[in-house]
């Protein structure tokens, strides 16, 4: 055993193999920096990131609000995309329109501001979908009542005279409408 390992650290130690590792790792690198030094036409799925919304209103949170866009550039740009998940910012005082219910992104209106959001040296072939609808609900406030949820024995003499009383009496809530109409109370359970 020691005899194959003394001839594998003289291959090593070889100065031919250095060399010919040196032009191999200069070769990839030189390989790797012209492919990437090309454009690619490919699609990849963006996040939307809401901004400037309105404040009296609430965005309702749905997975499904996401762009597929088809770009054109180059194989460095390509590559920070594949490292990093994208996101895509949505304006909605400039790129929505406002429905009783829905906030509604389309291609023909939101596109500049889409297409301001890439470096000049890329091309966006297509957005899919067309159309994005945002559920909105406006924000109200409520206050809901506070309840202990426990049941307190005393010691015999130790008993009070007065009912207990939860400080505060109430929370104040502020949230979507429709949330808000399901919530009736708030236990406290002791620890």
């Amino acid at each position: 055993m020691t005899a194959l390992q003394s001839k594998f650290g003289k291959v090593i130690r070889s100065k031919k193999i250095n060399v010919f590792i040196l032009f191999f790792l200069l070769a990839f690198i030189i390989l790797v920096l012209t492919k990437l030094s090309k454009e690619y036409t490919n699609t990849i799925v963006f996040n939307i990131e809401p901004e400037n919304t309105p404040e009296e209103v609430i965005v309702l949170n749905d997975s499904t609000h996401k762009l597929k866009v088809t770009l054109t550039t180059y194989g460095f740009k390509w590559l920070s995309y594949y490292l990093k998940q994208p996101d895509l910012s949505l304006n909605f005082n400039e790129d929505l329109n406002k429905t009783e219910d829905y906030f509604i992104w389309s291609k023909s209106k939101g596109f500049s501001g889409i297409n301001e959001q890439f470096d000049k040296n890329t091309i966006i072939k297509s957005i899919t979908p067309d159309t994005l609808r945002f559920k909105y609900d406006t924000n109200a406030i409520k206050y809901i009542p506070v309840k202990v949820n426990t049941d307190i024995t005393y010691s015999p003499g130790y008993d009070v005279l007065k009912p207990m009383k939860v400080t505060p009496d109430s929370v104040k809530v502020i949230g979507p409408k429709s949330m808000l109409k399901t919530l009736k109370n708030v236990l406290i359970k002791p620890d």
